[in-house]
C-alpha cells in the first residue's frame, strides 16, 4: 500500500471513529485504536516510516497537552498524595508483571523486565483524551486522575529507562538538552508575546513548544530513550501561560486531536498481529487479568484513604491509572528491535496493551462517568477554586 492510499485509510478511521464515538458514546481514542486493529489485520496493512513518525509526535503532543491541563495550584497541594497513589499504581503491577513473565510463562529476565512496565504503565495519551472528551480535564476528579498519572509515569520511566539503558555521549545528549528544554522554553515563551499583538505572536509561542517537542523526538530516538516524560514535564512547566492564553491552548488542542492523534492511535492499532496474538491466547489472558488486579489492588486502597472519600470517585481514577498504551507499546517495540522478545511474546504485551487501552477506557466512561455530572474544579471538600494551601487527606468531588 501506498503512503496516499494508508494516508487516506488513517484519515477514514479517524472520521469514522469520530461518528462512532459520538453515536455510542464511547472514547474516539479507543474507538480510533480498534480500527487500527482492524484495518491492519483484515488489509494486511504494514505500519510505514511517515506514519510511525506521525504518531510519535503526536504521543509527544499528548503528553505535552496532558501536562499544560494539571493545575499548578493543586500539584503543590495534593503531590504527597498523588506521589503514594502513584507508587501503589507502578509497585504491585511492576512486581506483578516480571512475576508471572518470569515464573509463570518461563519467559527470560530481561523480557520479563518488559513485561513488567508493560504491566505497570499508565496511558498518559489515553487518560489525558478521555478526560477532554468527557469535559472532565478541569473538575476536581480529572485534575487528580492526572497527578496519579503523573506519579505512575515516573515510575514507569525509570524502570524502562533502567532496561533499556544504554550510557553514551547520546543518552548524556538527550539528557542535557531535555533539562534545557524544560528550564528554558517556559521563560522564553512570554518574550515572544510582548511584540505586536494578534495571531502572529500566540503562532510563535505555539512553534517554540512544538519545535522543542520535536528535538526531544529526535534526540530520544538517537539515545534510545522515550521522550513523552520530559515532554509531560515541559507541558507541566507551560500550563500557567496556556491558563493565561486559553485561546492558544485551545488551538494547539484542535490541531492535536483532528490530525496527530488519530494518528497515533490507528499506528498502535496497526503494529498488533492478531494472529501472532491468538497463538498465544493463555499468556494474553493471565497478563492482562495480572495487571487489571494488581491495578485495583495497589489503587483503589491508597485512592480511598488518601485521595478520594467516594467509591464512584475512587472507582473511576483506579480504572483510569489501569489504562496503558505509551510507555507499553514503546517498551515491547524496543525491546523486540534489541532481540529481547521474539515475535510471539511481542504480539502477547501488544494484545495486553489494547486490552488496557479499550477496556478501562470503556467501563470508566460506559459505567461510571455516564452515570452523572462531576463537579467542577475547585468545588469539592472546602477546598477553594485555586486548589491553594494544604489540601484535606481525603476531599469529596
Amino acid at each position: 500500500m501506498g503512503a496516499l492510499a494508508l494516508a487516506a485509510v488513517v484519515a477514514a478511521i479517524a472520521l469514522g471513529a469520530g461518528l462512532v464515538s459520538a453515536r455510542l458514546g464511547v472514547s474516539v481514542a479507543a474507538v480510533e485504536l480498534i480500527g487500527g486493529i482492524v484495518a491492519g489485520n483484515a488489509l494486511d496493512i504494514e505500519l510505514q516510516e511517515w506514519l510511525a513518525l506521525v504518531a510519535a509526535f503526536g504521543g509527544l503532543l499528548l503528553s505535552f497537552l496532558a501536562g499544560a491541563q494539571v493545575d499548578p495550584d493543586r500539584l503543590r497541594g495534593e503531590w504527597r498524595e498523588a506521589a503514594l497513589v502513584g507508587a501503589g499504581s507502578f509497585a504491585l503491577p511492576f512486581a506483578a508483571g516480571v512475576g508471572v513473565a518470569y515464573l509463570g510463562l518461563g519467559w527470560e529476565p530481561r523480557a520479563s523486565l518488559v513485561a513488567g512496565v508493560v504491566l505497570s504503565e499508565t496511558g498518559i495519551a489515553i487518560v489525558y483524551a478521555l478526560l477532554v472528551e468527557t469535559e472532565l480535564i478541569d473538575s476536581a476528579i480529572g485534575q487528580r486522575a492526572l497527578l496519579a498519572t503523573l506519579a505512575t509515569s515516573l515510575g514507569t520511566a525509570v524502570a524502562l529507562s533502567a532496561v533499556f539503558l544504554n550510557p553514551g555521549v547520546d543518552l548524556l545528549l538527550f539528557v542535557v538538552v531535555a533539562v534545557a528544554l524544560i528550564a528554558g522554553v517556559p521563560r522564553l515563551t512570554p518574550s515572544l508575546l510582548r511584540g505586536p499583538a494578534g495571531r502572529a505572536a500566540a503562532a510563535n509561542a505555539t512553534r517554540l513548544a512544538m519545535a522543542a517537542l520535536v528535538l526531544l523526538l529526535y534526540l530520544g530516538t538517537r539515545a534510545g530513550e522515550p521522550a513523552v516524560l520530559p515532554a509531560f514535564v515541559l507541558g507541566l512547566l507551560m500550563a500557567h501561560h496556556y491558563r493565561d492564553h486559553p485561546v492558544e491552548g485551545r488551538r494547539l488542542r484542535t490541531l492535536t486531536f483532528a490530525l496527530f492523534a488519530p494518528a497515533f492511535f490507528v499506528a498502535a492499532g496497526l503494529a498488533l498481529s492478531l494472529s501472532a496474538a491468538s497463538s498465544a491466547i493463555g499468556a494474553v489472558a493471565v497478563l492482562a487479568a495480572a495487571k487489571a488486579l494488581s491495578k485495583v489492588g495497589g489503587v483503589w486502597p491508597l485512592a480511598r484513604w488518601r485521595m478520594l472519600r467516594g467509591r464512584r470517585e475512587a472507582g473511576l481514577v483506579t480504572l483510569l491509572l489501569a489504562t496503558g498504551l505509551t510507555f507499553g507499546a514503546i517498551a515491547a517495540l524496543e525491546a523486540h528491535e534489541q532481540g529481547f522478545l521474539d515475535e510471539t511474546q511481542l504480539s502477547t504485551l501488544l494484545a495486553v496493551i489494547a486490552l488496557s487501552a479499550v477496556v478501562p477506557t470503556l467501563a470508566a466512561q460506559r459505567g461510571i462517568i455516564a452515570r452523572g455530572p462531576w463537579r467542577p474544579r475547585g468545588a469539592s471538600g472546602g477546598q477553594g477554586a485555586s486548589g491553594s494551601g494544604p489540601a484535606p487527606q481525603r476531599p469529596r468531588d
